[in-house]
């Protein structure tokens, strides 16, 4: 059975949400619309305080949906536009949950800012992205981005366990 639940103004973006209230389907996933099911609170958690879980979803989906997306350009399949629009989403999930962060989609340039982990010139990136979301060279930058957040939560990771507690 279909629920509806309204979308929170932290989520309130074009690309994503047309509407203030989503329709989830009951057999609804993080790779299908509506996104970000876990901020819209119709999946209980909260992959941002457990990190490194929430990595390993997102990078499950990640490697399931990029070959799949690889092919469907190459075939120049229109599909692939749902397909890039679910891989726009992982990356924004990735971004903000390991910065320890429900997605913000809402003026997410300037909250991109206050992000400790994150690759270099995110802000730009995302921008070239967000411009034309269901473009070949948005998808090899998501990919980019992808690779760069692992090594960026990497790093992070190494220098926490260098650096002493209170410090």
């Amino acid at each position: 059975m279909e629920k509806q639940v309204p979308v929170p103004l932290s989520l309130q973006h074009s690309l994503f949400f047309n509407q203030e209230t989503a329709k989830i389907p009951a057999n609804s996933s993080l790779m299908e619309e509506p996104y970000f099911l876990y901020e819209l609170q119709v999946i209980k958690g909260q992959p941002w305080n457990d990190r490194e879980e929430g990595l390993k979803a997102l990078d499950k989906w990640w490697e399931k949906i990029k070959p799949e997306l690889e092919e469907k350009f190459q075939a120049r399949d229109p599909l692939a536009k749902h397909q890039m629009k679910a891989a726009i989403a992982l990356f924004f999930m990735s971004l903000f949950w390991l910065n320890g962060e429900p997605v913000q989609l809402n003026d997410w340039k300037s909250k991109i800012f206050t992000l400790s982990i994150k690759p270099v010139n995110v802000a730009d990136r995302l921008d070239f992205i967000m411009q034309r979301p269901y473009s070949y060279q948005a998808f090899v930058q998501i990919g980019e981005l992808m690779t760069e957040q692992k090594k960026q939560w990497a790093k992070y990771n190494i220098v926490k366990k260098r650096k002493p507690d209170g410090i």
